[in-house]
């Protein structure tokens, strides 16, 4: 019983540590496109990817959960995306979820990686390849009655 205890307790120490951590990321993001919502900027933001997006049947804002996916991480991404989710439907938020699957925490990964000797441009290329492929094929083959 005392194993059961130490591992349940090892367990639930680090599973706080990596909230925490996580918690770290999104509360800051959060905050950060709460304000840009709040002074409008957001849409400012919106209006210049609002042309990319449509391709993959997206609206502009999802520009930016794209960007900080890939720039910082998934759970960076998810606070953006918690900021915009009431605007998407179902069809939206899978496409930018596959997308994101494809495609994310470029900088982090490409550098954990570097031993594979593949240049990293081509792995960011590939990926942000797989991500838009992704993303035309689910926006020409869902279509929403």
């Amino acid at each position: 019983m005392t194993l059961l205890f130490k591992a349940t307790k090892e367990g639930l120490l680090k599973t706080w540590k990596l909230i925490l951590k996580i918690f770290k990321i999104i509360i800051p993001v959060y905050l950060l496109v709460s304000l840009l919502d709040y002074s409008g900027l957001l849409d400012i933001i919106a209006s210049w990817f609002e042309g990319i997006m449509k391709i993959f049947g997206l609206p502009g804002e999802t520009a930016l959960v794209f960007l900080v996916a890939n720039g910082i991480n998934i759970y960076a991404g998810l606070a953006v995306l918690e900021t915009i989710v009431f605007k998407l439907g179902v069809k939206e938020i899978t496409t930018l979820a596959l997308m994101i699957c494809f495609s994310h925490s470029l900088v982090m990964e490409t550098s954990i990686l570097k031993g594979i000797k593949i240049p990293r441009y081509l792995q960011i290329l590939v990926r942000i390849l797989a991500a838009a492929t992704i993303g035309l094929i689910i926006n020409l083959v869902w279509k929403v009655a």
